[in-house]
């Protein structure tokens, strides 16, 4: 492969996926897609999996919530809370807004108190 030929390829791989998947669809090792996309100045940031000591997982802050009507509230405030990366104050709040009664805990759903 010429130095060109290397650049186009890079150019056309999908890196937001990491070296491996690269590899992989390529039928080459991982070290060569790494090698490749270093001499191409393509660093790929990979997440760390797995909650070691010290390792930071992204939260998708960006994922702001707007609207409560985006929101399935059948599942649990604290599901949504880490999925959109808010409190589970402010889905409750969202909940209240919606006019949508509280998750129920131990399955009691709204029964009226004799």
């Amino acid at each position: 492969m010429k130095h060109s030929d290397i650049k186009t390829w890079i150019a056309q791989q999908d890196w937001s996926k990491g070296y491996a998947a690269v590899a992989q669809t390529n039928g080459i090792s991982y070290e060569v897609a790494r090698d490749r996309a270093r001499r191409a100045g393509v660093t790929v940031k990979l997440m760390k999996r797995g909650r070691k000591h010290g390792t930071r997982v992204p939260l998708p802050h960006c994922r702001k919530i707007k609207h409560p009507e985006q929101l399935d509230f059948t599942q649990r405030d604290t599901h949504l809370a880490r999925q959109y990366g808010v409190s589970r104050e402010r889905i409750r709040q969202l909940r209240k807004e919606a006019g949508i009664a509280p998750f129920p805990r131990g399955g009691k759903a709204n029964k009226p108190t004799k």
